[in-house]
């Protein structure tokens, strides 16, 4: 078992494992890569085989944010925000 927050406060949502195990993603208000000063909810995604954690997301508002799913090798991910993320809504 592995740990993959160091965090207080329960702000860590969605938690969503790819098929093969390789990366573990979920949303956060937190700040585990120093990239979230603002915190806002972002998706994060930890990858098992290095053990390093990356911001996948940078929505620059306070937006609605859920995972839907992450593909079988860890390459790709849906989600749902109620962001404008294409300045097109």
């Amino acid at each position: 078992m592995v740990r993959l927050t160091d965090t207080s406060a329960d702000n860590n949502d969605y938690p969503q494992i790819s098929g093969d195990g390789s990366l573990v993603v979920y949303a956060t208000r937190n700040n585990p890569t120093g990239s979230n000063d603002a915190g806002l909810r972002q998706l994060f995604g930890y990858d098992v085989g290095d053990g390093t954690t990356v911001q996948l997301t940078n929505i620059s508002t306070d937006a609605g944010l859920g995972l839907a799913g992450v593909s079988h090798d860890g390459g790709r991910l849906a989600f749902e925000s109620d962001a404008d993320l294409t300045g097109e809504n």
